[in-house]
């Protein structure tokens, strides 16, 4: 019996050891991929600061703490992200390098391309994201809470943010956004209620994008280098306003809007009414309007299963700066001169 005992008593001492060595290992794992990221990142040229760095947790967790953290990008961005207090990083003792980070004593984003008494783009009270090392734009995913966006005086209650990094060339990367409650401030069409209930957008970009330059030898750019678009997904719901579309958007050779989505809008006939009260179609375009699109009408369950859905499904072009809906031209946008939108941008910030 006592050597039974004591059996059970080496077996039990070996397991904790082997566990104490596992999670230290895990710790020393998660603390290494966080310095080689460091490294990383300052060889192409961005400054990194931070107070300290500890790891704590055990022993049934692993949690990472960095005090005061700064990240400084470089031209062109020229961007800068503050986090105050500490920055609370979470992983698991089996995948050490998947990090959950949070903090929630204030975070800032600066670039100085703004003007310097301005130059504050995003305020927010907290954040989260998860970083899986040591490619942390891989997958990478950051929710911002109660964010204020300094340069138009915009609100929302969160603010999404995903890359999706390919490792091919071939393959495009993906970006994508989720932004909810959106307060820009005042109201922006009549009829329609002031907060923007939710926008989301998944899309893939070619050509190349310079942020360094004036606006308008920027779009000169993107055009050059066969710059596109491909939108995946962009909802938007706003009010009685529900629009699903996917597409493509570029530029013509005169740096104007080249754009072709398939949508699925609800609540087509309010929008065009309170267009048409705007001022944007013309009160004997309307009838024919409504009447083109009611062949367009489709149904489906809602997501509760409750009832049916009425919407249009329709196709939405952009070329000559005419919008056209279906078949039927509904707007002509004038010109944009963006060179004069760069200004108007400058100016108010």
């Amino acid at each position: 019996m006592k050597k039974l005992k004591l059996y059970f008593l080496t077996a039990f001492l070996a397991l904790v050891g082997l566990y104490t060595y596992t999670w230290y290992l895990g710790a020393n794992k998660l603390e290494m991929a966080i310095v080689d990221q460091v490294k990383i990142l300052e060889e192409k040229g961005y400054r990194i600061a931070y107070g300290a760095i500890r790891v704590k947790g055990f022993p049934f967790k692993i949690n990472l703490e960095i005090d005061d953290a700064l990240i400084e990008a470089p031209a062109p961005v020229s961007a800068s992200l503050t986090i105050n207090g500490t920055l609370h990083g979470y992983a698991s003792l089996m995948d050490p390098t998947s990090v959950m980070f949070k903090a929630d004593q204030g975070i800032e984003i600066k670039t100085s391309l703004l003007k310097e008494n301005n130059n504050t783009v995003l305020k927010s009270q907290s954040l989260s994201a998860h970083m899986p090392l040591p490619m942390p734009l891989k997958n990478f995913e950051i929710t911002f809470q109660n964010v204020h966006i300094g340069a138009v005086d915009i609100k929302t209650e969160t603010l999404s943010l995903g890359l999706k990094l390919h490792e091919s060339d071939r393959a495009l990367d993906i970006y994508s956004f989720d932004i909810t409650k959106i307060d820009p401030g005042k109201k922006l069409v009549s009829g329609l209620p002031q907060i923007i209930n939710q926008v989301t957008g998944q899309l893939s970009l070619t050509g190349r994008i310079r942020v360094d330059i004036p606006l308008d030898q920027a779009v000169s750019k993107w055009y050059e280098t066969n710059g596109i678009a491909d939108v995946g997904l962009l909802s938007i719901q706003w009010g009685g306003l529900k629009i699903e579309t996917n597409g493509t958007f570029a530029l013509d050779e005169s740096l104007q809007p080249l754009a072709a989505f398939s949508a699925e809008i609800y609540g087509l006939d309010d929008i065009l009414e309170k267009l048409k009260n705007l001022g944007f179609i013309h009160e004997n375009l309307l009838p024919l309007l409504k009447t083109s699109l009611s062949f367009l009408k489709e149904s489906k369950k809602n997501p509760e299963g409750e009832s049916k859905e009425i919407y249009h499904k329709i196709a939405i072009t952009v070329q000559d700066n005419d919008v056209v809906i279906g078949s039927i031209p509904v707007i002509k946008m004038p010109p944009i001169n963006w060179a004069k939108v760069g200004e108007l941008n400058v100016s108010t910030r």
